[in-house]
């Protein structure tokens, strides 16, 4: 497609940021979304990225990332409903392998039954964890997903017990402020 560009969002206020905002939450069920406000900072603080996909200078799909030291996590990707079943998702999948975190060890999606296909074409890999997250509109309520991985010059996987255990809890305490006493990190460390 002509005029495609991605772009790094700088400003989080606008006729681009309105724009993302309308995908984000016409592409998202409710209990998928993140609060902005958390998002707006995160990305004031350069702890998440947020990369638009523009035809022209309108936005048509994004892609955020959460930036750690040992991972980074595919947080959201979404096309616009005009311009869905182009291809243009995997344009953004490619953008995002070949710019994310150099020196991070993994890169990490949480994906539903339906996107797992599609997210193993670009090389990632299921962890084999019954992994389940806490919603942000009901923190008494879990979603559950599948955990996908793609490592970066890691040795040969399956990963043991032990790393996957070390990195689940890195996952549930930096993405969502959860500790091993936590009733659903317990729940999914015993899946392993």
């Amino acid at each position: 497609m002509k005029h495609l560009s991605i772009v790094k969002a700088t400003l989080f206020e606008g006729r681009k940021w309105k724009e993302f905002l309308k995908i984000y939450k016409n592409s998202f069920k409710a209990e998928e979304l993140d609060p902005i406000s958390l998002y707006k900072k995160a990305l004031q603080r350069d702890e998440s990225r947020l990369y638009y996909l523009l035809f022209g200078s309108k936005v048509i799909g994004f892609y955020i990332i959460d930036v750690h030291d040992n991972f980074d996590m595919l947080n959201h990707i979404a096309i616009t409903k005009e311009f869905r079943s182009q291809g243009l998702s995997k344009i953004l999948m490619h953008h995002y392998m070949q710019t994310a975190t150099k020196a991070c060890k993994f890169t990490v999606v949480e994906a539903n039954d339906k996107l797992v296909t599609y997210y193993k074409n670009f090389g990632f890999f299921s962890l084999e964890v019954e992994y389940f997250i806490p919603s942000f509109r009901n923190p008494e309520h879990f979603l559950r997903y599948n955990l996908l991985c793609a490592p970066k010059d890691h040795p040969k996987l399956p990963l043991s017990k032990e790393t996957l255990k070390a990195f689940l809890l890195e996952i549930y305490d930096i993405c969502y402020y959860l500790d091993e006493n936590s009733p659903l990190v317990k729940r999914v460390l015993k899946s392993l």
